[in-house]
């Protein structure tokens, strides 16, 4: 898991995905469940009162992970 983007002086609260079956929420993190884009989006506010809409657009790729050493073949 990835935890959510910050912006210095900006508190960003109620995260949402626009579609949770490739990236979803779970205990304050980003869980990558699956390759394709998906939208996040997180209310944003100030001490001084200001109050936005943040939008990230989220796109997962497929990693390869190799398990075991070649060294032992002939």
């Amino acid at each position: 898991p990835q935890t959510f983007p910050t912006i210095a002086g900006v508190n960003l609260s109620n995260w949402q995905s626009s579609d949770p079956t490739i990236v979803s929420i779970e205990n304050n993190q980003l869980k990558a469940n699956k390759v394709g884009t998906t939208t996040l989006t997180a209310t944003a506010s100030t001490a001084a009162g200001g109050t936005a809409t943040l939008t990230v657009n989220v796109e997962v790729t497929p990693m390869w992970i190799t398990y075991g050493s070649r060294s032992n073949e002939r």
